[in-house]
């Protein structure tokens, strides 16, 4: 016994049956799906909202990321200079110290 299996012809048939009440618009069926389509267009509206905020969000961490770097270079172009100054060695640039034996004025 028991109810036939889902896809089974007696199941589409009570189905269509359930669509078609005369209206022509799948009857209350029909009207559930424009209520739930109306709230499918709610929800997409709040989440296009939220993918702004997000979007302005990242924007302003774009925005300060390249302030940040604009800081660090002009840092580390302050500290190549005292470095020079003192004779130090950064990275690959080697840097002679004025007055250092060996060099000639």
């Amino acid at each position: 016994g028991g109810a036939p299996p889902p896809g089974s012809k007696p199941v589409a048939r009570a189905a269509q049956m359930s669509l078609d009440d005369g209206t022509g618009e799948g009857g209350a069926l029909g009207f559930r799906a424009a209520g739930a389509s109306e709230a499918a267009k709610d929800e997409l509206e709040a989440i296009a909202g939220e993918l702004e905020a997000a979007r302005s969000a990242v924007q302003r961490v774009e925005a300060g990321l390249e302030e940040t770097s604009r800081l660090v270079e002009a840092q580390d172009a302050t500290t190549r200079a005292e470095a020079r100054g003192r004779g130090l060695v950064l990275g690959s640039e080697v840097v002679i110290r004025p007055g250092l034996p060996g060099r000639r004025p």
